[in-house]
């Protein structure tokens, strides 16, 4: 006998499997749960940031594949500023750095990245390695800013 599944229970199963899927926002987001999609190019976390003080998200490794480099592991920490607080002392700045790591889990490389996303528009990055499309989504995913601002859902 086959089981009788229930239809919103399809809907989600059927809308699961064409969305291949999609980005998760990183405050839900497991090894093996997409970060970002970017054109041909995918952000899979691998190791779980850890919450820092006061707005820090660090040492999460995230693989990235699919683009014209291959795939890489890069180690990525975060910091998140607030528009509007810079007379309190916050940057005016998103701060995401890092480093490449060994393709397959080994010591980190000495390749290191930083970049600065400037509330006024403007990107400033040290290492030309860094200048990726995807980055500007990983930041907003990190930093819980457009599509992966998930907090309006959990004040419901």
């Amino acid at each position: 006998m086959v089981p009788r599944l229930s239809a919103p229970f399809l809907t989600l199963l059927l809308l699961t499997a064409c969305n291949g899927g999609g980005e998760t926002p990183v405050s839900r987001a497991r090894p093996g749960d997409t970060l970002v999609r970017r054109g041909q190019e995918r952000v899979v976390l691998e190791r779980a940031f850890r919450p820092g003080q006061p707005n820090g998200l660090y040492k999460g490794i995230v693989k990235v594949s699919g683009g014209e480099r291959g795939a890489r592991r890069l180690e990525v920490n975060g910091v998140c500023s607030m528009p509007g607080l810079q007379a309190e002392g916050w940057p005016a700045y998103d701060n995401l750095y890092g480093r490449k790591l060994a393709a397959s889990g080994g010591e980190a490389g000495q390749e290191r990245w930083q970049v600065l996303f400037h509330f006024d528009g403007r990107v400033e990055a040290q290492q030309a390695a860094a200048e990726q499309a995807w980055l500007r989504d990983l930041r907003d995913n990190l930093c819980r800013r457009g599509r992966f601002d998930d907090r309006k859902l959990s004040q419901r």
